[in-house]
C-alpha cells in the first residue's frame, strides 16, 4: 500500500503516525474509511470548477500538459484552474492523483496548508509516485512548522518506499524533524539509522551537526567532541567541517578537553580534502600530516599530494620543493611519479637544466615501465621546443619501440611521424606513421596516422596513393574530423559518402516501451509519471537507475538514451550513446535517423544559447564546445577546477564576471547552466576578437589558453590549416 490510510488491520499504526497531523486528522479518517469501502475521495470543492475559457477538459493528457506550461511560465491562475478541474472531471483516477501531486507541490513551495490535502489523496490515485507524494508531505510539514506531522510523512516514506531513491532525504529530513520537534530519542534513532545505511551520503555531515547539538541539550559532551572531531575529519570537505571546527574551539574555550589528531586522523581529513580538490586546504592538511615523526604510514603519499596540491593552485616553486624532497626520500614507485611531476614543471616553466639533469637520471635507469614512457614523451617535446628536432624524434620513436603502454608508444611514432614530416622527410614520416596504426588497431592516434600519411604521400609527389589512402581512411571513419578533412583536399570532392555498412542488428525504429522489460522497473514507472507532470529533473534521476539493468542491448540503450533526452538529461543520453556507439558515431551505419544524432550531438540547449550567448558567437560552436568539454553535464568538475557546461574556470569566471558588471561572482553559479554558458561564451567571443575569428586558433585557446596558442601560431603560423 503507498499509504496508510487504511482502517481495520492497519487502524492503530495509522492513528499512531497520522495523529500529529491535528489540523487534518478528520480529513485522514474520512478518507481511509472511504478507501476502504472503494468509495473515492474527492478533497477540494463538491462543485468542479471551470477550466480558463469555461471549457471542460476532454482530453486529460492535453489538460496536465497545458496546466505544465502554465506553471513554467508563473501562469498560476490558469495551471490551479486545469488541475483542479482534472480533479474534479476524472476522481478517483491517475489524472486526479497527477493533479494532487502537481498541486500539492505547488502549494507546498508556496507554504500553502492547501497542499497538505492534496499530498494525502495523491497516493491513492497514483501510488507509484507515492514516495514523491510523502516527501511534499513532509516539506509541506516543515514550512508550516508541524515538525511532528513532518517527521511522520518522512517515516512513512522511509518505511514503505525501500526502493525510493527520496529515502536517504527523508531520513535525514525525518531527524531534522524530530530535532525541531524537541523529540532528541527519536532524532537518534534517526540518525543512526542514516549513519548506518547512509555513511557515505552527500547529507551525512549535517545529520551528524544536528545530532551534536541533540547531544548538547542532553548534556553528554564526549559525544558531542566524539561527533563534531568526526565531521572535522571524515567530512572535511563538507560545508559544515568548518561549522563543527568552530564549534569545537568554542568548547575548548569553556575548558572542555579536545583531543589532538591521530597521525590516521590528519591523513583522513588530508585525503578527504585532496580529493574534494579543495587544494588550498588539502596543502594545509598534508602539512599537518608532514609533522608527524618520519616513518609515518602515510606520509610519501601526503607529500606526493602536496605537490599536486601545489601545482593545481600554480605555486610552482612549492611543489617543486615538495616534489624534490619526495624523489630523494620516496620509495622507487613515489620517487618515478615525483619525477614525472617535476618534468612537467621544468617543462611548464622552461627551466632546462633541472629538466636535463632529470633527463640523465632516466638514462641512469632510474625509470621503467610507464613512468619513463611519459617521461620520455616530455623529453621529446622540451627537444622539440627548443628546436632539436633530431633528438626530439629519436626519443620520440624509442618511447614507440618500447611498445608499451602501446598507447604511449602508437603516439610517440604519431609525433615523431609529425616532426619528421615538418621537416620535409617524408618517406620516414611514412614509415613512422605505419608503426603507428600497426600499435593502435582502433582510436584517434590510427586515424591521424592514416591522415597524415596520405598528406605525406601528397607532398612526396602521390596523389593518386594518397586518395586511395583518403578512401580507405573514410571508409574506416567517415564521419570523423579526418575523413571530413580529407574530403576538402583538392581533387577529392567526389570521395564516396557511404557510411560503414549495417548497424549489428539495432534497429533504429519502433523502438516500443511496451516491448522493454525494463519497463515493469519502479524507477521506469515513475519517471514516466515525473515527466508527465513536468519533473523533469526527478524524472531524469529515475532514469538515472536504469542503464544498470539493460545490459548490452544496444536497441534498449538507444531507447533508454531517447527517453534522457525527452527529459532534459543530455548528458546522460550522450555518455550512453559514446559508451555503446562509438562505431556508428566515427562510421556511420544505413539506415541512421535524425534522431541518433540529436542523441550524439545533442540540440536541446540551442534556444538558451541563442537567448545569453554572446552575440558575436556561432551558438552551434558554443554547443560543439559544450560537448567535448562537459559532454552536456551542468556538474562537470575538471582536475583542474574547471566547472559546469562550458568548464569556466574560477579565475576567468571571475574575470568575465567583473567585466559584464551586475552582482558579485559566485563560483556555485558556474553550475548554472544560464550562467555558465553566458560567461563561457563571452570568453569564447573575446578569444575570437583576438584571433581574427579564426575558429582553429579561436577553439584551441579556449581548450589549451591563449598565450599558449599564440606562440603556436606564431611558430606555426602561414601553413596550411590541418597543419
Amino acid at each position: 500500500m503507498p499509504y496508510a490510510i487504511i482502517p481495520a488491520m492497519f487502524a492503530h499504526s495509522v492513528t499512531t503516525l497520522m495523529s500529529s497531523f491535528t489540523f487534518l486528522s478528520r480529513v485522514f479518517r474520512l478518507s481511509a474509511l472511504l478507501a476502504a469501502v472503494g468509495v473515492v475521495l474527492v478533497l477540494g470543492s463538491a462543485v468542479s470548477a471551470d477550466l480558463p475559457g469555461g471549457a471542460s477538459c476532454a482530453e486529460p493528457a492535453f489538460c496536465l500538459a497545458q496546466a505544465v506550461h502554465a506553471l513554467t511560465q508563473q501562469d498560476q491562475e490558469t495551471a490551479t484552474g486545469l488541475l483542479q478541474g482534472l480533479i474534479d472531471q476524472f476522481p478517483g483516477t491517475p489524472w486526479a492523483g497527477r493533479a494532487e501531486l502537481l498541486l500539492g507541490k505547488w502549494y507546498q513551495e508556496q507554504g500553502d496548508r492547501q497542499a497538505i490535502r492534496y499530498l494525502v489523496a495523491a497516493p491513492l490515485h497514483l501510488p507509484a509516485v507515492g514516495d514523491y507524494a510523502h516527501f511534499y508531505l513532509g516539506e509541506a510539514g516543515m514550512k508550516g512548522g508541524d515538525y511532528n506531522g513532518a517527521a511522520t510523512a518522512f517515516d512513512l516514506l522511509v518505511e514503505r518506499y525501500a526502493d525510493s531513491l527520496l529515502r536517504p532525504q527523508a531520513l535525514a529530513r525525518a531527524a531534522e524533524a524530530w530535532f525541531l520537534a524537541d523529540d532528541c530519542r527519536r532524532e537518534r534513532e534517526r540518525q543512526a539509522q542514516f549513519l548506518s545505511e547512509y555513511s557515505s551520503h552527500a547529507l551525512a555531515p549535517a545529520v551528524l551537526l544536528r545530532h551534536g547539538e541533540c547531544l548538547q541539550k542532553a548534556g553528554d559532551t564526549p559525544s558531542v567532541v566524539a561527533t563534531y572531531w568526526r565531521i572535522w575529519t571524515q567530512y572535511a570537505a563538507s560545508p559544515q567541517a568548518d561549522d563543527a571546527a568552530a564549534r569545537l574551539e568554542r568548547l575548548r574555550s569553556e575548558g572542555v578537553a579536545i583531543p589532538e589528531l591521530t597521525a590516521e586522523e590528519r591523513w583522513v581529513r588530508a585525503k578527504t580534502l585532496f580529493d574534494a580538490g579543495q587544494y588550498p586546504k588539502a596543502v594545509k592538511a598534508c602539512e599537518e600530516v608532514l609533522k608527524g615523526g618520519p616513518g609515518g604510514l602515510h606520509r610519501e603519499q601526503a607529500r606526493l599530494n602536496l605537490g599536486i596540491a601545489h601545482m593545481r593552485l600554480k605555486r610552482y616553486d612549492d611543489a617543486r620543493a615538495s616534489l624534490e624532497q619526495l624523489v630523494k626520500s620516496g620509495t622507487n614507485g613515489s620517487a618515478q611519479e615525483a619525477i614525472v611531476l617535476l618534468a612537467r614543471i621544468f617543462l611548464r616553466l622552461g627551466l632546462d637544466e633541472p629538466f636535463l639533469a632529470l633527463a640523465r637520471e632516466a638514462e641512469a635507469g632510474r625509470f621503467s615501465g610507464e613512468a619513463k614512457a611519459k617521461f620520455l614523451m616530455m623529453l621529446a617535446a622540451q627537444h622539440a621546443d627548443r628546436g632539436r628536432a633530431d633528438q626530439a624524434i629519436q626519443t620520440y620513436q624509442q618511447v614507440g619501440r618500447r611498445e608499451k603502454p602501446e598507447g604511449l608508444a602508437a603516439e610517440g611514432y604519431w609525433r615523431a611521424g609529425w616532426l619528421l614530416y615538418k621537416s620535409g622527410r617524408y618517406e620516414e614520416a611514412m614509415r613512422s606513421f605505419d608503426e603507428a596504426v600497426r600499435l593502435q588497431s582502433d582510436g584517434p592516434v590510427r586515424l591521424a596516422a592514416l591522415y597524415w600519411k596520405g598528406r605525406s604521400l601528397e607532398k612526396a609527389g602521390e596523389p593518386q596513393k594518397a586518395a586511395t589512402l583518403f578512401e580507405a581512411l573514410c571508409a574506416e571513419a567517415p564521419l570523423t574530423y579526418y575523413c571530413h578533412t580529407a574530403r576538402t583536399r583538392k581533387g577529392l570532392g567526389e570521395m564516396s559518402r557511404a557510411v560503414g555498412g549495417e548497424g549489428g542488428g539495432v534497429s533504429f525504429s519502433g523502438l516500443d516501451p511496451q516491448d522493454r522489460a525494463v519497463t515493469a522497473d519502479v524507477h521506469y514507472q515513475r519517471a514516466v509519471e515525473l515527466r508527465l507532470v513536468g519533473l523533469l529533473r526527478e524524472a531524469g534521476e529515475e532514469l538515472g537507475m536504469l542503464p544498470g539493468r539493460i545490459g548490452g542491448d544496444r536497441g534498449a540503450v538507444l531507447w533508454l538514451a531517447s527517453r534522457f533526452k525527452e527529459v532534459g538529461e543530455y548528458h546522460r543520453a550522450l555518455k550512453l550513446v559514446q559508451l555503446f556507439f562509438p562505431d556508428v558515431i566515427d562510421r556511420g551505419i544505413t539506415g541512421v535517423p535524425p534522431a541518433f544524432w540529436e542523441l550524439a550531438y545533442p540540440q536541446g540547449l540551442l534556444p538558451v544559447i541563442q537567448t545569453v550567448a554572446d552575440h558575436g558567437v556561432d551558438p552551434h560552436l558554443v554547443a560543439a564546445i559544450i560537448r567535448e568539454e562537459s559532454t552536456y553535464n551542468p556538474a562537470a568538475v575538471s582536475q583542474a577546477g574547471a566547472l559546469g557546461l562550458m568548464q569556466v574556470t574560477l579565475q576567468t569566471g571571475e574575470r568575465i564576471a567583473s567585466r559584464l558588471g551586475g552582482e558579485a561572482f559566485n563560483p556555485e553559479r558556474l553550475f548554472d547552466p544560464i550562467y555558465n554558458i553566458k560567461l563561457g561564451s563571452r570568453y569564447l567571443g573575446q578569444l575570437a576578437e583576438r584571433f581574427n575569428r579564426n575558429p582553429i586558433y579561436t577553439i584551441a585557446a579556449y581548450n589549451a589558453g591563449p598565450d599558449v596558442v599564440a606562440k603556436w601560431a606564431q611558430q606555426l603560423g602561414g601553413g596550411d590549416p590541418d597543419e
